[in-house]
């Protein structure tokens, strides 16, 4: 059943099918390795991943890795994984939970906390002190705001 001939030469046809859906799933298979790859970093923000580690475990060589992850999604494997712990150190940082800024660096897979604090600041233009104290404030700003509306005079 090949949906398609070339006049005089239906082998040629059945060739160039098979290539195209071949090449067609071929590229389906890698985009969705490529996305494993991203999802396990996600649930493993924590943990110490390296490049060699990451091919293994997607069976790619580093260059493989490397090139289709960029292509799929625009930044390095490492710019996507420090933009990624970053993400989850903010949503912990402000979350309201009492942790300290080094435990959150630490639960985010920061093992240098000097490193963590510039890469947060380049990231989000404040230091986490001055995000978290920021959202304290704005949070008891509210707080007193609504107090006031609510009483009566």
């Amino acid at each position: 059943n090949i949906p398609f001939k070339l006049v005089g030469k239906p082998w040629l046809s059945a060739l160039t099918y098979s290539f195209f859906v071949d090449f067609f799933f071929f590229l389906k298979r890698t985009t969705t390795e490529i996305e494993d790859v991203a999802l396990y970093m996600e649930r493993n923000l924590d943990k110490k991943l390296t490049l060699d580690f990451l091919s293994r475990v997607s069976a790619m060589s580093v260059s493989s890795l490397c090139h289709k992850f960029k292509e799929r999604y625009g930044k390095t494997v490492i710019e996507y994984l420090v933009e990624k712990r970053l993400s989850y150190a903010r949503t912990l940082l402000l979350s309201g939970e009492m942790l300290g800024i080094k435990e959150i660096a630490a639960n985010s897979g920061f093992d240098d906390f000097s490193y963590f604090c510039r890469a947060y600041k380049k990231q989000y233009g404040k230091t986490p002190r001055e995000d978290r104290n920021s959202s304290y404030q704005k949070e008891f700003t509210l707080t007193n705001v609504r107090k006031k509306e609510v009483q009566p005079f």
